[in-house]
């Protein structure tokens, strides 16, 4: 009797073991596979973002290139043919002395040279490169006062901004087209533009008193009227890790806010 009660217990322990080993097997596989299927996770999100880092990159270096590409225009052909035609209004001038409309002409072709001269120098990102994001913002900012259609106010309290030159760009070309919006459809007449730095961001607002516009409407329309270059801000920004909100200017008008880690 002894013997068999021992044999029983034998084999409910041994059964119980392999249970055990069953259950810990399975939990093991459980585990290994949740974790194989968070690194499969893991990696496909990190190759669709080297993926989309990639497009940007290329479309970048595109939009960069296309730019240095009217720089130049602007600069050697434009340019040289209104410093042409110049050349000529001086030497009529000087056969028809006192002539009011060659005195008038020659002020606008010289205005004309020096707004072209002046988009000539924003659109190539040497010169972001060469003078920072603060100047070439500044920069940008009184070719627009120079049109007397608005008053523009530009604060800036950077301290010692460390940006990779490619970010530089990115955030200028974002501001650029921020700009060009404000200018092309808000009806606005005054522009502030704030850059601030903190310890972890870089803040830059564009804010306007112009008619406003709501920009999940926008972002939702499709064709002509769709936000398309809306969203390719938004992307850009997120590319960088950051943020690009709209939201109510202080009155009437949009503010514009790009937050970049740092």
């Amino acid at each position: 009797m002894s013997t068999e009660l021992n044999e029983v217990v034998i084999i409910v322990l041994a059964g119980t073991f392999l249970m055990m080993l069953l259950v810990i097997f399975i939990i093991s596989f459980f585990f290994i596979h949740q974790k194989r299927q968070q690194a499969h996770k893991l990696e496909k999100a990190t190759l669709k973002a080297q993926f989309e880092q990639e497009i940007v990159n290329a479309e970048n270096e595109i939009q960069d290139t296309t730019m240095k590409y009217i720089s130049r225009e602007l600069h050697d052909n434009v340019g040289q043919m209104l410093t042409l035609v110049k050349i000529q209004l001086n030497n009529l001038a000087e056969e028809v002395p006192g002539n009011i409309r060659i005195k008038d002409s020659k002020e606008f072709i010289h205005t004309a040279l020096t707004d072209i001269r002046a988009l000539s120098k924003s659109l190539n990102s040497d010169n972001i490169l060469n003078e920072g994001l603060e100047k070439a913002i500044s920069f940008e900012l009184d070719r627009v006062k120079k049109l007397g259609n608005y008053k523009v106010v530009f604060n800036s309290n950077l301290d010692i901004l460390a940006l990779d030159t490619k970010i530089e760009i990115l955030i200028f070309r974002i501001f650029q087209e921020l700009l060009q919006n404000i200018l092309k459809h808000a009806k606005a007449k005054n522009i502030e533009v704030n850059l601030e730095e903190t310890s972890q961001w870089l803040i830059l607002e564009l804010v306007d008193d112009g008619i406003g516009f709501d920009f999940k409407e926008k972002v939702q329309k499709n064709g002509y009227e769709s936000g398309a270059g809306l969203k390719n801000l938004l992307h850009r920004a997120s590319l960088m890790n950051g943020t690009l909100v709209f939201k109510k200017g202080k009155t009437d008008g949009t503010k514009a806010i790009l937050n970049i880690p740092l």
